[in-house]
């Protein structure tokens, strides 16, 4: 089971201290009242899990956020909400992208319920300066791939 969750806020960083706390609760009170409904046997025990992060952006030339400090507080807003301690995900994918570049990027949305894809969608279609995309599912060794980028 993967867990999607997608957002128009505005990420912030790991370096920023002093506002990190209502930034996750922002995520976590919008995901409960928006998405949470859509899975159950949350938060996840007992599994190896890995994460997907796309920040998808509009904005000025040359301030792009470092991918790793922007990752950091979204993964640690979910914990025991998506999942029971952030030590589960073993491995973590975070991708930056300007909106102008999103035409190139496929979307998979075989497994996404509805509600995540309809979200995205307007996000994308409105042109909004900011959307996250977050997934969480179960770690797939067989994805481990040394030598290949």
């Amino acid at each position: 089971m993967n867990i999607y969750y997608v957002t128009n806020k505005k990420p912030l960083s790991h370096n920023q201290k002093g506002k990190n706390e209502k930034y996750k609760e922002a995520f976590r009170n919008e995901f409960a009242t928006s998405y949470a409904h859509l899975y159950t046997g949350l938060p996840i025990k007992d599994k190896t899990l890995q994460s997907n992060i796309v920040y998808i952006h509009q904005l000025r030339q040359g301030c792009i956020p470092d991918v790793d400090n922007l990752s950091k507080p979204i993964v640690d807003a979910f914990t025991g909400i998506m999942y029971e301690d952030d030590k589960q995900i073993i491995r973590r994918s975070a991708n930056i992208i300007e909106l102008k570049d999103f035409d190139f990027v496929a979307v998979d949305a075989t497994n996404m319920p509805a509600e995540i894809l309809n979200a995205f969608e307007d996000y994308y279609e409105n042109k909004e300066n900011n959307i996250i995309y977050f997934e969480v599912g179960e770690f797939d060794a067989s994805q481990i791939k040394i030598g290949e980028l």
